[in-house]
């Protein structure tokens, strides 16, 4: 995949030994779907509320990772799907972005289809290319940048089959993101 899979694979173990549901999304989880493309981090999202705090802190490695205070991961995780926090690998200073799941219906979908890949010889949680697709529709409308639409153009060109058009359609509708979906169909594989 990239010359930082032992990275990502280091950050997703120091998550996922926590023993909560997490999945890898972002650029990351596009890239298993896409085309290669550079990415500084790699974006997990985690089924956790404010009490998992402490296991979350119990299962990282505090003398290789930077880990936030026990406090701010617990009010990131009270706030839910808008919740955010960082772990930093200290020797490469690779960073996780972590997104609690909360209640959004998106985030649910994508852990209840998130399949098992493999990176560099260990089996990482991806979300589903449906989830990548319709989350970068999403992230687009709010940041207009468009690498979401290169990803989802990448995706659409290398794995159709992995994708539910109807389910994206739905998303995309809801994200206000219909016109780009279009786009980005009409455009498959273009840079």
């Amino acid at each position: 995949m990239t010359g930082l899979d032992s990275g990502i694979v280091r950050l997703y173990r120091a998550i996922a030994d926590s023993g909560l549901q997490v999945m890898v999304g972002g650029g990351i989880a596009a890239i298993f779907f896409g085309e290669p493309r550079t990415t500084l981090d790699v974006d997990m999202i985690i089924d956790a509320q404010a009490p998992d705090a402490e296991r979350i802190i119990a299962a990282i490695d505090t003398e290789q990772f930077y880990v936030p205070p026990l406090d701010t991961i617990r009010s990131e995780l009270a706030r839910g799907s808008r919740g955010h926090f960082n772990i930093i690998e200290f020797a490469t200073g690779m960073k996780a972005d972590l997104y609690p799941a909360g209640d959004d219906p998106l985030i649910r979908f994508g852990l209840s289809h998130a399949s098992v890949r493999d990176l560099a010889g260990v089996p990482i949680v991806v979300a589903p290319a449906t989830y990548v697709i319709s989350m970068k529709l999403r992230y687009f409308m709010i940041s207009q940048q468009d690498k979401h639409l290169r990803d989802i153009r990448g995706i659409l060109a290398l794995s159709p089959d992995e994708v539910d058009m109807t389910a994206v359609d739905r998303w995309a509708m809801l994200s206000g993101a219909s016109d780009a979906w279009r786009r980005c169909q009409s455009q498959r594989g273009e840079e």
